[in-house]
């Protein structure tokens, strides 16, 4: 017996694919050194925020109250973003790893625009 998702959120593509990067976002943030904690920390509230926002967004009923979330949701996938390259540049965690977390965050990036009013 299948039943219908309870929350709108589990209903977004965009929100799916968030919850993907976040878990990518953990494996990455474990593996980083001691040194790095300030972008660790960075990545883990930003990836956080992001799949927060879509489910928040989606679960509103005011079309304003919406966008602001969606909106909120792809501000923190460019922090994700920028958190991704310091840790490249850092060489701080293996390219394939790093790859799939972009492709999962552009992802999410691209359908919530989608939302955005």
């Amino acid at each position: 017996m299948t039943t219908k998702p309870l929350f709108l959120h589990e209903r977004l593509l965009a929100y799916g694919w968030a919850r993907k990067f976040y878990q990518t976002a953990k494996i990455i943030r474990d593996q980083l050194p001691r040194g790095l904690g300030e972008v660790n920390d960075q990545l883990k509230r930003a990836s956080s925020s992001l799949s927060l926002a879509l489910a928040e967004g989606a679960n509103a009923r005011a079309p304003r109250i919406k966008s602001m979330h969606f909106e909120r949701g792809l501000a923190s996938a460019g922090e994700c973003a920028g958190a991704l390259d310091q840790i490249e540049d850092e060489g701080a965690a293996p390219v394939q790893l790093l790859s799939r977390a972009r492709h999962e965050l552009k992802m999410s990036a691209v359908l919530t625009l989608g939302l955005v009013k």
